[in-house]
């Protein structure tokens, strides 16, 4: 596995964010010269690798919550041709999944996340305030599997068709309403649960830009217009001097997906 790993062309990162939203080269890490080590509860995840594909997906929430820490990491991206001889070897045979510099594999989206939060002091002490970004958390994934299987098995007319009734006045918008309510209920000050930054945030971020991003067929981009408050968080996120270096930093190689998380700062 380590040897298939080895043969790919990954990217590290370390990005000054005080920096007035620039890179300059020498923030740009290679794995065998970090710049300064860290301290504190993220040395951890200093020097990690996250293998993903080469898209947003499952990957891109651990991307932005990685870099927002501010520590050297490895952004590897496989080809899905790659993926087959990967498979038996990744844990749990499933991607994303971080492999932290002493060797220790992390796998599952959510503890991942999880993991990030509570050693980067994006995760509550308090529990009853833990429980609402998990639950949000875990509902992120119920949106995403909703839109998903939204016209799944129909032919491609008709799936767009059924998309854009669920996205306009059915399922997906009334899931939608019911995240935006959660918000209002739980967050403030354009965060998601409570008043500052979280995991959940960065969830909700990647999760809802990338529905209305246009990576499901027909479900229009405008699909999030109606819901103030999630809109709110997107442009807390994207807003973000780590997420404005992480997108710039991403440069020509920006799918029309990131450029599309990118703009939410403009909200």
């Amino acid at each position: 596995f380590g040897q298939h790993l080895a043969k790919r062309r990954t990217l590290s990162h370390n990005i000054d964010f005080n920096f007035g939203g620039q890179i300059r080269p020498d923030m740009v890490m290679s794995s065998d010269n970090p710049r300064r080590p860290t301290s504190g509860n993220t040395a951890m995840f200093h020097g990690c690798t996250l293998t993903y594909f080469d898209g947003l997906g499952r990957g891109e929430v651990l991307r932005l919550a990685l870099n927002h820490l501010g520590i050297a990491w490895t952004d590897d991206r496989i080809k899905g041709s790659d993926w087959p001889a990967l498979k038996a070897a990744a844990p749990w045979g499933k991607l994303p999944f971080v492999k932290l510099s002493d060797g220790t594999h992390l796998a599952q989206t959510k503890a991942i996340l999880r993991l990030v939060g509570k050693q980067g002091g994006l995760y509550p002490a308090d529990a009853l305030a833990a429980f609402r970004v998990d639950e949000l958390v875990d509902t992120m994934e119920d949106l995403s599997n909703a839109v998903r299987l939204t016209g799944d098995g129909k032919e491609q007319a008709e799936k767009e068709a059924i998309r854009t009734e669920s996205s306009e006045r059915g399922e997906i918008h009334a899931l939608l309403r019911k995240i935006d309510d959660f918000i209002g209920a739980h967050g403030s000050g354009g965060f998601a649960v409570g008043a500052s930054l979280s995991i959940v945030d960065f969830a909700v971020f990647s999760t809802c830009s990338s529905i209305a991003s246009g990576v499901y067929d027909g479900v229009p981009p405008t699909v999030l217009n109606p819901f103030a408050r999630l809109q709110a968080v997107r442009k807390t996120v994207a807003s973000l001097p780590s997420t404005i270096a992480w997108y710039e930093h991403r440069g020509d190689a920006k799918s029309k997906g990131e450029i599309f998380n990118a703009a939410a700062k403009d909200l």
